[in-house]
């Protein structure tokens, strides 16, 4: 199976200025809408004109799709005595944090973090849109604000070429 491109790939050229419709044509396969309707992008003009005008937000001027960091807790705290030089060397590779939790007992606690990008669609007067796509999304994950979620289905770097034809 051939492994899409990310929404960090995509986010790079939308902040390089190429064209917002030219993008979504390459890279997004099909989207989910914040309704539940999935919307496929086609060759055929009829077909397309739907893909189009579901996202049709997406090519606003006013709209710039944004990035705002998450991060997650992991593991139960640790004592400094239970992290060995070589757990923070992994914990390093990894990309993972270790913080300064809490104090209990004069003894002091550190938490593992990991940072997670999230993506939204800025677009003013409080219409701030979640963007994921298909990779990024756990299959049991609950979203408590589905209306207001794109799911983009993102092409494989293979699949924009044969687009592209």
């Amino acid at each position: 199976m051939l492994t899409p491109v990310t929404l960090k790939t995509f986010k790079y050229f939308w902040d390089q200025g190429w064209s917002k419709e030219l993008l979504l044509n390459l890279f997004v396969q099909r989207v989910k809408l914040p309704n539940g309707k999935t919307v496929k992008w086609s060759l055929r003009n009829k077909a397309n004109e739907d893909f189009e005008k579901a996202l049709e937000v997406f090519e606003s001027d006013s709209c710039d799709l944004e990035t705002r960091q998450k991060t997650h807790e992991i593991a139960p705290p640790m004592t400094v005595e239970q992290l060995s030089q070589q757990d923070l060397v992994e914990i390093q590779k990894a990309g993972l944090t270790l913080a300064r939790s809490k104090e209990n007992n004069n003894q002091i606690y550190y938490q593992l973090k990991s940072k997670e990008e999230e993506y939204f669609l800025n677009c003013g007067d409080d219409k701030v849109y979640q963007v994921t796509d298909v990779a990024q999304m756990k299959s049991d994950e609950v979203r408590p604000d589905d209306n207001n979620l794109y799911i983009l289905h993102l092409r494989s770097p293979e699949g924009i070429l044969v687009s592209a034809w």
